[in-house]
């Protein structure tokens, strides 16, 4: 699921938090979600009372097993009441040969390798073969 949290008001817009519960409650996959910014606070980022909404609203759907986002430029991972929150550094920064990227890994069991290149840290374990 993708979502676009930047202005304060998600939760209180009725459609888009109506589709969000409706999308959530249609599967019982693990999901994953990605926003542009924090759910959850971080240090330095006090999350927006949008969030804490749309935080709840994860974790009663008992599916989620992560949230992406971006926003905060910096390498962070919580992992609260069974979610892992991960906030992905950037895509490019600096200019020049610099690209930063991930490849995020999803194993049956439902954990997540998360392998970060330059910039980008790496979270989670690889998978023992």
């Amino acid at each position: 699921i993708v979502l676009t949290n930047g202005g304060g008001t998600f939760s209180n817009e009725v459609n888009r938090f109506t589709w969000l519960q409706n999308d959530l409650a249609s599967s019982d996959l693990p999901t994953i979600v990605f926003t542009h910014r924090p759910i959850i606070d971080y240090p330095g980022h006090e999350a927006a009372s949008e969030d804490t909404v749309l935080q709840a609203a994860l974790e009663a759907d008992g599916d989620v097993i992560a949230a992406f986002n971006g926003h905060l430029h910096s390498n962070v991972q919580a992992t609260i009441n069974g979610i892992g929150y991960y906030t992905i550094v950037h895509m490019y920064w600096g200019g020049g040969d610099n690209p930063n990227y991930t490849k995020l890994h999803i194993y049956p069991d439902g954990s997540i390798f998360l392998e970060g290149f330059k910039h980008q840290q790496t979270y989670g374990l690889p998978p023992t073969a």
